[in-house]
């Protein structure tokens, strides 16, 4: 039956008409510098995000919770950029969320609280200046217009009932707290109050009388007056320092500590409390201590150990008449106490029941008076002397429950052979007396009342009761568990194994141990398997299988039989019949063949087994264990532990790889990995030379022995530069690479480096007129030329042609060639600017040779007029003239200077035929 389709209408209420985001810039004043002021929202940014009736502004922290109306409500600003969200619901109950940026900036006054401390005797009245006081809480601005004081905090912030700076502290105290309020004030809506807290401090002795114990009662002892301090001093903040006269505590003198005084003795203490010092006389008196006898040694012998444990209870208070024989005293107890610093620790809590173990212990008896805190310390040691124990061992009965209704009796006697062995024993068993008890307390307790007898039936599979054997002689006993366990029959199931040659060795073996779980019908920890290869032998328990976890036979058996047994008597036979198991079927039964390259051609290299396992089966659970011979897979020692990188030496290892493939419910199957090495073209490459103006031209690479089918050379950058066994033209220094590959696969890098020759260095050219000397450094001797052609040793040249000169140097033994341009000034001393055409011009030529650098010329009348000046880096061109006028026939004076460091001066004549 078709269901009917009904139509769906849905309404739409009108929306928000919403105005967002907005950016609001805000300045104000931060008072009292909190990083807070009142804010009004909904005032500010209603109108500015929408004009509907009714609209309601909400502003939160977070869009979500502007979107829920859920979270803190903002009413204040901080400084800084950072976005707010105002919800805007109208009243048909549809709401918006509107975005603001808000940039806050703070106008803020900055100031510190103040504390300040001031000595005084406890009574006297203190004048203050506060204007003195509030001196640097200030931080920023540097001043403030106002700054007033007040009493209390309201005051402060409404500006109102200001007090006077100088201000008088009349209450009596040993530490009187005041505290003021100031007010800095940029305007009245602009300020910062912290408070000014003013500390009267009049350090006193809080007590000055104290006793300490005459540890050895002799009218003296060494005390530590620091153990004082605390209750001198209370609840002050202070600190002491002890001295033994007025003298040395008023001048500081002499301090103490450690001191040995006898009877009573006054010393003085300095209080120091937040730099405020009283000095203070204080007693200390000696008190005697309970006379004792230090060392008490409580001898206890014939003592019964019971239960053979080598511990005994004692009672600690019996030696309280040994100690002392003084009244008014207590005792406690402690394993542990410290003779020099008189501290016990390790309080005994009980000590009517201290158990002493192994027959010795030392304890420490604490023995002090009730009235007072003075004691004095005993050691206690008691030593006990055991009598023989009586030795016994927990027992265990069995019984088969063959009708199945865990109703089975017992005779407890049974077990005396199991917990009484004569041999470990010094008491005859006829000197004992055996009683039973259902609780190990009850046995302990030995009450006849709560004793059971000797015949115990019954009703659950186990119960526990408990044997004490006393002596009859001593009375003394131990105590020990007889478990009373009922068994039912186990129930033995006849199974099917399916047996495999898991080792691969051509015999069938099988762990029948196994597969127990399948022998019978309720597992069980105290069931025996034991297995035959006859019936008859099962049933009369002869020729069991010897091993049973690791069975194998040839010819293997198609039956066999189980005897299952949980205790003597309460067993089962069943029949286990054998089938055989399928071997894992593989994809590829191999052999595979892994030739690997031998990269350093020295026999040995790291291979990866484990690379054919998808190619030998695919399936799932499956086990890969590899050897290196089929003896280890046979005995299943010396697996590769790491065969994904596995080291095979072609020398001393096999070049056969045993792999056994295991999977689940399968048989096993072996495989084999046959491994080679292939030999990899090694060569070398040293380092490669060129000049530094030239490039090397030509290198090329013979690799013997192998046949090579790629080649690839790569420059510092890592671009490929030839793919022959040659490289040619390379002009850029660096460390380059081959890569070359044989026809047997392998293939061997080789990286390289290409460097210049070394060249000498010029360092510089001087010139001396038209002579030069050439300074050139280098490592070996120098030749040098001015042609390239003819070279001398000698760094000097004479009388060189004007103009450019090229100057060269090398090693003597290189052919690489450094070379640098020098000039030699071509300077005319005359010229005719007349205009025919000859000699109008002074020209200097060839600046070139010194690059973008400029060399300047400047040129001077005989009354030292700058009257022409040229910087150029080609030449110098003056035409004799001054800014276009013709200058008369004179001498004008010349100072050249180059880059090279050079200055020239001298003069030039000008003639002007028309101008003398």
């Amino acid at each position: 039956t078709a269901l009917p389709i009904c139509p769906v209408t849905f309404q739409f209420k009108p929306g928000v008409n919403l105005n967002s985001p907005i950016n609001y810039n805000y300045s104000t004043c931060d008072i009292n510098n909190d990083d807070a002021e009142p804010f009004d929202f909904p005032l500010t940014f209603g109108p500015l995000i929408s004009s509907q009736p009714g609209a309601v502004f909400t502003a939160y922290a977070t869009y979500n919770e502007a979107l829920t109306g859920s979270g803190g409500v903002l009413s204040t600003v901080h400084e800084g950029t950072y976005t707010i969200f105002i919800r805007v619901q109208i009243p048909n109950g549809c709401i918006a969320v509107a975005t603001v940026n808000l940039n806050v900036t703070f106008n803020k006054i900055v100031v510190n609280s103040k504390t300040e401390y001031i000595c005084f005797n406890g009574t006297d009245d203190i004048s203050i200046n506060l204007n003195t006081l509030s001196n640097g809480m200030l931080v920023s601005p540097a001043t403030v217009p106002v700054v007033e004081f007040y009493s209390n905090y309201p005051d402060a912030s409404f500006g109102i009932n200001p007090i006077s700076p100088n201000q008088i502290i009349t209450t009596n105290g040993n530490f009187v707290t005041q505290t003021y309020y100031v007010r800095f004030e940029i305007s009245d809506s602009c300020y910062t109050i912290r408070p000014i807290t003013i500390n009267l401090v009049h350090p006193v002795i809080e007590q000055s009388s104290f006793t300490v114990c005459d540890f050895n009662n002799d009218n003296t002892e060494n005390v530590q007056l620091s153990q004082f301090s605390s209750a001198m001093i209370g609840s002050q903040n202070a600190v002491v320092t002890f001295y033994l006269t007025a003298a040395d505590a008023a001048s500081g003198n002499n301090p103490v500590n450690n001191v040995t005084f006898t009877g009573t003795q006054q010393f003085f203490v300095k209080i120091n409390s937040y730099n405020c010092e009283q000095i203070y006389p204080f007693t200390v008196g000696l008190t005697s201590k309970p006379a004792v006898n230090p060392q008490v040694t409580v001898n206890l012998t014939n003592i019964c150990d019971n239960n053979n444990d080598n511990t005994e209870i004692y009672d600690l208070t019996q030696a309280q008449s040994q100690i002392t024989t003084s009244s008014n005293v207590n005792f406690t107890y402690y394993l542990n106490y410290d003779t020099v610093t008189h501290i016990f620790t390790n309080e005994i809590t009980n000590p009517t029941q201290f158990v002493v173990t192994g027959g010795t212990a030392t304890v420490y008896v604490k023995v002090k008076f009730n009235n007072n805190d003075c004691f004095s310390a005993v050691k206690l040691t008691i030593q006990m002397s055991f009598l023989p124990p009586v030795v016994l061992n927990n027992a265990v009965l069995n019984k088969c429950d063959e009708d199945f209704n865990l109703s089975e009796t017992f005779q407890l006697s049974d077990a005396t052979s199991q917990m009484f062995i004569p041999a470990q024993n010094t008491y005859p068993l006829s000197n004992i007396t055996v009683t039973y008890y259902n609780t190990q307390a009850e046995a302990n307790a030995g009450n006849p009342a709560n004793q059971i007898g000797n015949t115990v039936t019954t009703n659950i599979s186990t119960v526990q009761v408990w044997a004490r054997f006393q002596v009859n002689t001593t009375g003394c006993y131990s105590v020990a568990s007889i478990e009373l366990n009922t068994y039912f029959p186990p129930k033995a199931i006849n199974s099917t194994i399916s047996v495999c040659d898991e080792n691969l060795d051509g015999s069938y073996e099988v762990n029948l141990l196994n597969f127990t779980n399948l022998m019978v019908d309720a597992p069980n920890p105290a069931n025996t398997f034991t297995f035959y290869l006859t019936l008859l032998d099962a049933q009369n328990g002869t020729n069991p299988i010897a091993n049973p976890s690791n069975f194998t036979a040839n010819p293997f058996p198609a039956q066999m039989w189980v005897n299952v047994q949980n205790i003597p008597g309460c067993n089962d036979i069943a029949t286990i019949t054998f089938t055989y198991g399928n071997k894992v079927t593989l994809l590829n039964n191999g052999p595979f063949p892994l030739a690997t390259c031998d990269i350093g051609n020295d026999g040995s290299e790291t291979v990866n087994l484990t690379q054919f396992q998808t190619q030998i089966y695919n399936g799932a659970n499956v086990t890969f264990t590899y050897y290196a011979s089929l003896a280890d897979l046979n005995a299943g020692t010396n697996a590769i532990a790491n065969p994904s990188a596995y080291l095979y030496n072609q020398v001393s290892g096999s070049s056969t790889i045993y792999v056994k493939v295991s999977v689940p419910g399968f048989c096993s199957n072996l495989i084999q990995i046959q491994l080679s090495l292939k030999k990899t073209p090694i060569f070398d490459i040293p380092t490669l030379y060129f000049c530094p103006e030239g490039s090397l031209s030509s290198y090329s690479v013979n690799i013997t022995n192998y046949t090579i089918v790629s080649y690839q050379w790569t420059n510092p950058a890592g671009q490929t530069i030839s793919t022959t066994n040659t490289i040619t033209g390379i002009n850029t220094v660096g460390t380059y690479s081959l890569t070359v590959t044989a026809d047997n696969g392998c293939s061997y890098t080789k990286t390289f480096e290409i460097k210049h020759y070394e060249v000498p260095v010029i360092t510089s050219i001087q010139f001396n007129g038209n002579n030069v000397i050439i300074y050139a450094t280098g490592s070996k001797s120098i030749l040098y030329s001015i042609d390239g052609i003819n070279w001398q040793v000698s760094n000097s040249f004479n009388n060189l042609p004007t103009g450019i000169t090229t100057f060269y140097v090398r090693f003597a033994d290189s052919d690489c060639i450094v070379k640098k341009d020098g000039l030699v000034l071509d300077i005319t001393n005359a010229i005719t600017p007349n205009g025919d055409g000859l000699n109008d011009h002074w020209v200097i030529k060839d600046l070139q040779v010194f690059g973008t650098k400029m060399s300047n010329l400047k040129i001077f009348d005989r009354y030292q007029m700058l009257i022409f000046e040229q910087n150029s880096n080609t030449q110098f061109y003056w035409d004799g003239m001054i800014k276009g006028r013709v200058l008369p026939t004179a001498s004008y004076w010349y100072v050249i200077t180059i880059p090279d460091g050079r200055t020239f001066t001298g003069w030039v004549v000008v003639k002007n035929h028309n101008k003398i």
